[in-house]
């Protein structure tokens, strides 16, 4: 009896395609990323209006230039906060610095590292467009993401680093950006 219970609820399971995870399990976020992975500009497109993202063709230029662009060892700006280049580092590196590990010592060494991660250097790199950037005015639109060590960076189009820290993209907030 216990056998064909089980067998009945496996395909079951298999037939109605779980849809979450059983409570206690770990996701692994790089296996729901890919589930949602796109190939073509016109997967990411049609990606992001089912989040009820409408891009513009200069969105999407913005896009793909962050995508493509490479790290320039320079720190940006936040001029909506009216900080320098040089207390943006600060404040990004005081309040994100000591989630890496080992934990980052300085800011020079923090933002070295975070180009170093962007260019592919701590390991391959995922690009994700975050859905809610151009709404809440973010200064970059595209996150590369390390899956082996969750570094989690993003660059303006001229190639100035704007955040770094570990995190995982959220399947739900994130739509991996291909090159098109």
């Amino acid at each position: 009896m216990f056998r064909r219970t089980f067998i009945f609820a496996a395909i079951v399971s298999l037939v109605a395609g779980c849809s979450h995870a059983p409570q206690g399990a770990m996701v692994n976020p790089a296996a729901a990323l890919q589930a949602r992975a796109v190939q073509t500009k016109a997967d990411f497109v049609a990606a992001a209006k089912s989040k009820g993202v409408k891009l513009t063709d200069a969105d999407l230029a913005v896009i793909q230039a962050e995508r493509q662009v490479t790290p320039n060892g320079t720190w940006a700006p936040r001029p909506a906060e009216n900080l320098t280049a040089e207390a943006n580092l600060d404040v990004h590196f005081k309040k994100h610095g000591h989630e890496f590990h080992p934990a980052v010592t300085s800011a020079p060494a923090y933002q070295t590292q975070g180009n170093a991660a962007g260019m592919g250097k701590r390991g391959t790199v995922r690009f994700f467009f975050d859905t809610t950037s151009f709404q809440k005015g973010y200064q970059s639109h595209v996150i590369r993401w390390v899956p082996t060590t969750h570094d989690f960076t993003a660059f303006r189009a001229d190639g100035a680093e704007t955040t770094y820290y570990q995190n995982d993209p959220k399947p739900t907030r994130f739509i991996e950006v291909p090159t098109w």
